[in-house]
């Protein structure tokens, strides 16, 4: 029987690759950001690609801003590189430039609705940038108007055309700078919370007279606490860092146990949890008083 569900998949690994950040992005916030930059640069593409399709369909005349799709693919391919953030500002910087573009060339057939889309561009600041780049793209947003009003009057049919783009554009640029504060004061609550709880567990583990370690199987690297160093009469500097030094340490009535649970978890036999990219497994260690965590980065 064909399992129906297989081109969905293929599907979803083809979109997955189309996203994929470059792989010479090592950190976890950076990788995010290209990821979800390349991902917004194919939801705008297909989307512009619909209205340009009716538009052709309904409107004599109409010339689609082609120069804006050829854009577009430059911030993709960059997405997929190391130069993310400059197709970051390139995405935020197309908007002002091929709306009025499109306008002072008089391919738009309706201005008011062209300059309706530099709105977008401190949103797109926003998601991508930073404060200060949303304040940028604003003041661009309003002189870039501004300018066209000067030099190429006929462009704009009425003057609400040119109050009517100026308001948007400074609403938005405002709902942007406090969508920015708004999610900036929740990362400071988080990691605040964050800082509480972790201090709390100090303490309980320090009333309790516990430490805790951790083992990576895949570099053979064990870290342990201060907690635990003071456990084990460590002095700073001492501690050898790998799997032997803490077989060396462990009571022997416990080593067993520990041996067992590594052994475990490396072959797979052991219980473990699934979370994110790695298997987890815990082995505790009374006679030490010291509980610890064994994990391995390769997939289940």
């Amino acid at each position: 029987m064909t399992d129906s569900r297989g081109p969905f998949r293929r599907l979803i690994g083809l979109c997955a690759r189309l996203v994929e950040p470059p792989s010479n992005l090592d950190r976890v916030e950076e990788r995010r950001t290209a990821l979800m930059l390349a991902t917004s640069v194919l939801v705008l593409l297909g989307m512009f690609l619909s209205v340009d399709i009716a538009f052709l369909l309904t409107l004599p005349h109409y010339q689609p801003p082609w120069f804006g799709y050829l854009w577009l693919l430059t911030t993709y391919a960059l997405s997929r590189s190391v130069q993310y953030r400059v197709g970051a500002v390139l995405l935020a910087l197309m908007f002002p430039v091929v709306a009025l573009a499109h306008v002072a060339l008089g391919r738009s057939a309706d201005p008011s609705i062209t300059l309706s889309f530099m709105a977008l561009s401190p949103l797109v600041a926003a998601l991508f940038l930073s404060t200060r780049s949303v304040l940028v793209f604003g003041l661009l947003n309003l002189c870039g108007v501004a300018l066209l009003g000067l030099t190429l009057p006929s462009r704009l049919p009425t003057a609400q055309s040119f109050f009517g783009t100026c308001t948007a554009n400074a609403i938005t640029t405002v709902l942007a700078l406090l969508f920015i504060y708004h999610r900036n004061q929740r990362e400071a609550d988080r990691q605040r919370a964050l800082r509480e709880n972790e201090e709390r567990l100090r303490l309980t583990l320090e009333g309790a007279q516990l430490g805790d370690w951790e083992y990576d199987y895949d570099s053979d690297v064990m870290r342990i606490s201060k907690a635990t160093q003071h456990i084990f009469g460590l002095a700073p500097g001492e501690w050898g860092g790998t799997r032997q030094a803490l077989f060396d340490l462990i009571h022997p009535d416990d080593l067993d146990v520990v041996r067992e649970n590594l052994a475990g978890v490396v072959s797979g036999d052991s219980w473990c949890s699934w979370n994110t990219a790695c298997d987890f497994a815990t082995a505790a260690c009374a006679g030490s008083r010291c509980a610890g965590a064994v994990y391995s980065k390769r997939g289940a």
